[in-house]
């Protein structure tokens, strides 16, 4: 999927674009959500560890 990632970013001229379709698989992916999982997930790894430092 790497070659999906590097592809879709050549794609796009920047932030503004939130929502875009694969043209190649046809996945539906969203900015904001990806992000948002992104940052559960690392306080979720976060807490599981335990915070040493905020």
């Amino acid at each position: 999927m790497l070659w999906l990632y590097q592809r879709q970013q050549s794609e796009r001229t920047g932030l503004g674009i939130r929502e875009w379709s694969c043209a190649k698989c046809g996945a539906h992916h969203k900015r904001d959500m990806n992000a948002a999982m992104n940052i559960l997930a690392l306080g979720h790894q976060r807490l599981a560890e335990g915070i040493s430092v905020l």
